[in-house]
Formats: structure tokens, C-alpha cells, sequence
């Protein structure tokens, strides 16, 4: 496998933005038009390279075949903010282009996935179910989904940070709440595959199943998994192997 380490210029948020990106080092144009692209987002106190430094997702990736592009979007909680910076649209947006015009990966809804970890695992799910048609399918680990509890008990880490982010009502906007989402297009013909895990004794594991409960009322392909685990990057590893066993090999 090849990995890169890129700074990349952002024409959505106006500045260089830092990505890790795998790629089978036998790529070759022609087995690039097929080639699967898994956009992997961190989680809140990590970066763009903390699966690479803390899974085996190198490996999985060679096992599968498939490219992945993991971005920075520091604790943005992958959302447009209130005051400051659109990164949701970034996500959107940035990671398709630098897939296409960097690697020359494909950038069709066939092709591409998006799975995260606690907050990335909430961009990963936003970003499935607000666009299912850039993405065939989506993954949330320990996902923190439940943004409006936390910002209600004052759970989050600071409350300037919480401020730009959601605005000075602290309250989460409908298209950036992920329950909301998944009850809004329960009936969309169109809809993400989904993976969702947490650990059992993760203190996020009540709001991983209050979305499981609301999925499977809904038209979605879901597939969930939990273990006796925490919030650790052992659970994580094992997740990101399942969910793509899930991604590529259904």
C-alpha cells in the first residue's frame, strides 16, 4: 500500500486542509475506475491521522482493495457553523475533488463509503443520510449522535467551541441532528446502507440505540453490532474491520 501524508488547498473553507490517504501501491488507471474510496473521519481530541496511527486500517484496506481518504476538520463536530467555518460542506464538497482531481479515484455514489468514529462517526452518519446520493453506503462507531443531550447537560468539552458551532441558543438545526435525519427519510427509497456498533459500556451506548430503535422502523438496510467495550480504539478497530466486511463483501 501507499500512503500519503497531503496538505491540499480548500476552495470551501479557503485554506490548507491536511488529509492521510491509502492507496494500493499496484493502482493503475484502469483498476482505479472500480476501485472503492472510504472517506474515514476522526473523532473529537483526534486528527486526520489517528486511524492510520491506532488501527490496522492499512492493512484492511490492502485486504479490500479499496482507497481511503481520511481528512482534517478539527473539532468541528463536522457541522457549518454558527461563527465560523462550513465544514460540513467541506466534507461534502472538498473530499470528492481531491479524490477525483489528486488520485484520480472514482466519485460516484457506487463507489464511495464514509464511516467515523464518536464525532466523526455523527459526520459519517449526517453525511449519509443527507446525501445519499454521493454515498451508497455509511458507518458510525461510538457515534455521538446525540448532540442536543449533550449541549442541554453541558456535557461537551467547551462551551466557546459549542457556541460557534451550534450558536448562542445551543440548539441543534434540524438537518444537523441525526435522529431528526434518520426519522425524516425512514420511508426514502434511496437510503444509505448503514453499520452502526458501540461498546456496551461506552457512555454514548444510549444514544447508539435510541438511532438503532429509530432505523429499524425505517426503509434501511442496517446492520448493528456491540461489545463489551468502551470508548477505545480497540473497539474501533474491530468496528472499521466489520463495517467494511459489511461495505464491500455484502
Amino acid at each position: 500500500m501507499a500512503q500519503f501524508q497531503c496538505n491540499i488547498s480548500s476552495p470551501t473553507l479557503n485554506m490548507m486542509m491536511q488529509y492521510y490517504v491509502i492507496i494500493p501501491d499496484d493502482a493503475t488507471p484502469e483498476t482505479k475506475k472500480d476501485m472503492p474510496v472510504l472517506y474515514l473521519l476522526h473523532g473529537l481530541s483526534d486528527n486526520a491521522s489517528g486511524w492510520t496511527r491506532l488501527t490496522s486500517i492499512e492493512r484492511y484496506a490492502r485486504n479490500h482493495g479499496c482507497a481511503v481518504i481520511m481528512p482534517e476538520v478539527q473539532r468541528s463536530f463536522y457541522t457549518d457553523m454558527e461563527y465560523g467555518l462550513p465544514y460540513f460542506q467541506f466534507i461534502i464538497k472538498d473530499l470528492k475533488m481531491v479524490a477525483k482531481n489528486f488520485f484520480a479515484l472514482p466519485t460516484d455514489r457506487e463507489h464511495s463509503y464514509i464511516a467515523g468514529l464518536s464525532m466523526g462517526g455523527y459526520g459519517a452518519l449526517k453525511a449519509g443520510l443527507r446525501h445519499p446520493e454521493e454515498f451508497i453506503a455509511c458507518a458510525g462507531f461510538s457515534s455521538a449522535v446525540g448532540v442536543q443531550e449533550y449541549l442541554d447537560n453541558k456535557t461537551l468539552a467547551v462551551y466557546q467551541e459549542e457556541v460557534a458551532i451550534y450558536g448562542k441558543s445551543l440548539k441543534v438545526k434540524p438537518e444537523d441532528d441525526v435522529y431528526a435525519l434518520a426519522e425524516k427519510y425512514a420511508d426514502r427509497e434511496n437510503n444509505p446502507r448503514i453499520f452502526l456498533s458501540c461498546g456496551t459500556n461506552d457512555v454514548l451506548f444510549p444514544n447508539t440505540t435510541k438511532l438503532k430503535g429509530i432505523l429499524e422502523k425505517g426503509n434501511y438496510d442496517l446492520l448493528y453490532w456491540d461489545y463489551p467495550e468502551d470508548h477505545t480504539w480497540n473497539f474501533w478497530d474491530m468496528s472499521i474491520q466489520r463495517a467494511m466486511d459489511f461495505f464491500f463483501h455484502k
